[in-house]
């Protein structure tokens, strides 16, 4: 265990080498976002029937062939509802399941609207 002396004897190491404190932030800050980017990657693998849509949702998915998580996310940022509600997708009744769709995309930190880009250091899924 760390006594209060030597926490007392960091913090001033610390502030005399303010530099050093900064360089150590940001990489715990680099570390951070590298685990959670490994968290949306692996999340992205997933099988899309994972996720927990209703029945009508699912079936949505399964008949435009996505097969992953990252492929549902990718979908979904490349149509809008308008589109969703019309044509090959109407007939799929995606339009009545695309709101359910996007707000269980975003509720896991994926992005969910149309137009909605990636980071651009992000490896592209789909």
């Amino acid at each position: 265990m760390i006594t209060l002396l030597e926490v007392l004897a960091g913090l001033s190491f610390l502030e005399r080498n303010a530099d050093i404190a900064l360089m150590i932030k940001g990489c715990f800050n680099q570390v951070r976002l590298k685990e959670k980017d490994y968290a949306l990657d692996h999340l992205r693998s997933q099988p899309a029937d994972d996720l927990e849509l209703s029945v009508r949702a699912l079936n949505c998915i399964v008949r435009f062939h996505l097969l992953t998580v990252g492929q549902v996310e990718s979908f979904m940022t490349s149509h809008t509802d308008a589109e969703l509600s019309s044509g090959e997708f109407r007939r799929a009744y995606f339009g009545k399941v695309a709101k359910e769709i996007r707000s269980l995309l975003k509720e896991l930190g994926l992005r969910s609207e149309f137009g909605e880009r990636p980071d651009p250091n992000e490896p592209p899924f789909g």
